[in-house]
C-alpha cells in the first residue's frame, strides 16, 4: 500500500504562548516536530543525567525481576523519586557489602595456608625473646639460595602457596634473627578467627540487604512510570530548544498525517495560534509511516528493522510479503514444522498486547507458520516423513501436487530459480513504474533492456550449454545496447559511455542474483533429509533395544528434531529476509527514510 500522506505544519504565535502550544502538542501526540533553531539549545544537563540514570534503575531492576527464583509481584501505588533515592541507597549498601565481603575473603583466602594466629600473640613472644617471622618464595630461589637460615630456628613450618612463589616458611627464632635471603610476604592485621567473624556479620548484612533490594523490585512498575514521565519532560525541553524566535514570535514546524490536520487546527482554533498547512516540498525531509491491510501489516517490523522508504517511494511491505511468506515456506518445507511455528505464535502474542512490534512479530510467526503448513502439505512432508511414499495416502496424492520436489530436485531447483526471474522482474517492473512518474523516459528504456537480461540469464540455465545459439544471442545483445546507452541519463556524453560500462558490467550481478534464489531449494532440501535422517536413527535405536529403546529413541527424535527446527527456522527467516532486501530491494528501493515520531507523552 501507499505510504499515508503527510502535510507540513507551520505554528506560530506570541511568545508568551510558547509553553501553552508545546504542552498542547505533546498532549495531542500527532506532530512529528522538526528544528528550526539556528542554534538548538539542548535540554538541561541534570535531567537528561536523571533519564540516563533511571533508565539504568529500570534496566537492573528488569534484569533482577527476570533472574530471580522468587514470585516478586508489582506494587502500583508510591511516588518515583523516592523509590529511586531509596534505590540508590540500597545499592550503594549493598554494593559496599560487597566490596568488603570479596575483599575479606581473599584475606580468608590468603590466611587459611599460613594458619590462625594473633598479632597479639606474636608481639607478646617477642617482647620474651622468641621470634615469629614469615617468608615465602619460589621453587628456583630455595633450589639457588638454600635453607640454611633455618638452621637457626627452634622452629619452623613449611606450607605450599599459589603463585610464582609457591611455598612459605612460619619460622621461630631465639632472640637475634639471622639474615634471611627471602621476602617477607603482606599479611593481613586481622586474624583468621576475626576475619570469619567480620565475614559471618557482614554475609547477614547482606542477605538483609539483598531483601531490601528485592522489595524494591516490587516497584518497578512505579520507578518506570517515573522513568516515562521524565522522557517526557525531556521530549517537552527538546522540542521547545529547538523552536525558532523571530523578536516577540516563535516559530515551529513538522509533520502530521494529512487525517490529524484538523485535530491540530481544531485545538488552536480559539488561541492566538497561527496554523498553517502545506504540502511537503522535494527537498523536504518527510517523515513516514506505514499504513498496511491486516496480514501485510504484520511484516513491517522487518521493513523498519532493515530500513525504512522514503517518503516519495513504494511503501516496500506489501511488494516485500507475498514472496517472504512464500519463499519461507519452502524454506522450511515441512507442514509440521509450520504447525509448531502458528502453534508458538498463538501462545506468545497474547504477551505482546502492550507491545506493537512484538505482538506483530508473533502474528509473523504465525503467517509463517502457516504458509510452511500449506507448502508443506503440497509437497507431501510432515516431522520428515514423506507422506506420498505410504500406501494409505495414494487416494490424496491429488492434494501433494508439489511432491515431485522430493524426489526430483532437479525441478525443485528450477522452481527456485523461477521464484528468482518473477522476483527480480516485478522489481524492473517497479523501477519502469517509478521512471514513469517521475518521467524519467530514458530509465524506462534502460529497466527494459534489464528484464531482457534477466529473461536472457534464466535461458542460459535452461538451455545451457546451448546458449549460443543465435535467438538467444540476438535479444541479449539488444538488451545490452539498451542498458549501455539509457542506464546513465547524464547529459555529458562521456559521463554517459562510463556509465555504460559500468552498467555493462553490472550485468554479470543479474545472473549472480538469479543463482541466489537456489538457496530456496538448498534450505527447503537440507531441513527434509536432516528430519528424515533424525527419524531414521530415532527407529534403528528404538529396534536396537527392546527394553530402553524407546527411550533412547524419543531422546533423539525430541533432540534431533528440536535442533533442526530451531536451525531451519532461523535458516529460512534469513535467507528469504536476503532474497528480498539485497537481491529484490536493489532493482528499485532506495530507502533512507525516518519512521514518523510524534511528539507525544510517554505512556
Amino acid at each position: 500500500m501507499a505510504l499515508v500522506t503527510m502535510k507540513k505544519v507551520y505554528i506560530v504565535g506570541p511568545d508568551h504562548s510558547r509553553e501553552m502550544t508545546v504542552d498542547k502538542l505533546q498532549e495531542l501526540g500527532v506532530l512529528h516536530v522538526k528544528e528550526m533553531a539556528e542554534n538548538p539549545v539542548d535540554p538541561p544537563g541534570e535531567l537528561a543525567a536523571e533519564v540516563s540514570k533511571v533508565e539504568r534503575i529500570v534496566k537492573k531492576l528488569k534484569h533482577a525481576i527476570k533472574k530471580s527464583d522468587q514470585d516478586i509481584k508489582q506494587i502500583h501505588k508510591g511516588k518515583g523519586e523516592e523509590l529511586v533515592e531509596k534505590y540508590e541507597t540500597i545499592v550503594n549498601l549493598k554494593n559496599s557489602l560487597e566490596q568488603e565481603i570479596a575483599g575479606l575473603e581473599k584475606e580468608e583466602k590468603q590466611l587459611l595456608r599460613w594458619g590462625d594466629f594473633e598479632r597479639k600473640d606474636i608481639e607478646f613472644l617477642a617482647k620474651r625473646g622468641v621470634q615469629i617471622k614469615f617468608y615465602h618464595a619460589s621453587s628456583k630461589e630455595i633450589k639457588d639460595k638454600g635453607k640454611n637460615f633455618l638452621e637457626a630456628a627452634f622452629w619452623y613450618k613449611q606450607v605450599k602457596l599459589r603463585g610464582a612463589r609457591d611455598t612459605g616458611f612460619i619460622v621461630a627464632f631465639k632472640d637475634e634473627v639471622p639474615e634471611v635471603p627471602f621476602e617477607t610476604p603482606s599479611l593481613p592485621d586481622n586474624s583468621l578467627s576475626e576475619i570469619k567473624a567480620r565475614l559471618e556479620k557482614l554475609r547477614e548484612k547482606q542477605k538483609k540487604s539483598q531483601k531490601k533490594y528485592f522489595e524494591i523490585c516490587q516497584f518497578k512498575d512505579v520507578i518506570e512510570k517515573h522513568l516515562k514521565n521524565l522522557q517526557t519532560k525531556y521530549d517537552h525541553a527538546k522540542v521547545l530548544g529547538g523552536i525558532r524566535d523571530e523578536d516577540t514570535l516563535f516559530a515551529l514546524m513538522g509533520f502530521t498525517p494529512a487525517k490529524k490536520v484538523a485535530k491540530i487546527e481544531e485545538e488552536f482554533a480559539d488561541d492566538p495560534i497561527a496554523v498553517v498547512i502545506e504540502d511537503p516540498d522535494e527537498e523536504d525531509e518527510v517523515p513516514v509511516k506505514l499504513h498496511n491491510p491486516p496480514i501485510i501489516r504484520y511484516f513491517e517490523p522487518l521493513i523498519k528493522l532493515f530500513n525504512p522508504p522514503h517518503y516519495r517511494e513504494f511503501d516496500p511491505t506489501v511488494l516485500v510479503a507475498p514472496f517472504l511468506g512464500v519463499f519461507f515456506g519452502f524454506c522450511l518445507a515441512d507442514a509440521a514444522y509450520g504447525l509448531f511455528l502458528l502453534i508458538i505464535g498463538g501462545v506468545l502474542a497474547p504477551k505482546f498486547k502492550e507491545n506493537k512490534t512484538g505482538l506483530y512479530f508473533m502474528r509473523l510467526i504465525q503467517v509463517l507458520g502457516f504458509s510452511t503448513l500449506v507448502i508443506g502439505l503440497l509437497m507431501g512432508q510432515f516431522m520428515g516423513v514423506q507422506l506420498f511414499a505410504h500406501s494409505w495416502s495414494q487416494n490424496f496424492r491429488n492434494l501433494m501436487p508439489l511432491m515431485v520436489f522430493s524426489t526430483d530436485y532437479n525441478k525443485f531447483l528450477l522452481w527456485a530459480l523461477n521464484f528468482g526471474v518473477i522476483q527480480l522482474i516485478v522489481g524492473f517492473i517497479i523501477k519502469i513504474f517509478l521512471a514513469v512518474t517521475r518521467k524519467n523516459y530514458q530509465l524506462i528504456v534502460a529497466n527494459i533492456g534489464w528484464i531482457g537480461i534477466t529473461i536472457s540469464f534464466y535461458r542460459i540455465i535452461r538451455i545451457w550449454p546451448n546458449w549460443t545459439r543465435p535467438d538467444f544471442l540476438w535479444p541479449a545483445v539488444a538488451c545490452s545496447v539498451l542498458i549501455f546507452f539509457f542506464n546513465s541519463p547524464h547529459r555529458s556524453p562521456f559521463k554517459r559511455i562510463l556509465g555504460g560500462f559500468g552498467a555493462l558490467y553490472n550485468i554479470v550481478g543479474v545472473g549472480g542474483d538469479m543463482v541466489s534464489y537456489a538457496r530456496i531449494f538448498g534450505l527447503g532440501l537440507s531441513s527434509g533429509i536432516i528430519a528424515s535422517i533424525v527419524n531414521t536413527l530415532a527407529l534403528d535405536v528404538f529396534n536396537t533395544n527392546p527394553y530402553f529403546g524407546w527411550f533412547f529413541a524419543l531422546l533423539i527424535f525430541l533432540f534431533g528434531h528440536s535442533f533442526n527446527f530451531a536451525m531451519a527456522v532461523i535458516g529460512s527467516l534469513v535467507h528469504s529476509a536476503r532474497l528480498n532486501f539485497l537481491e529484490y530491494y536493489d532493482k528499485f528501493f532506495e530507502g533512507g527514510g525516518k519512521l514518523y515520531t510524534p511528539f507525544k507523552s510517554r505512556k
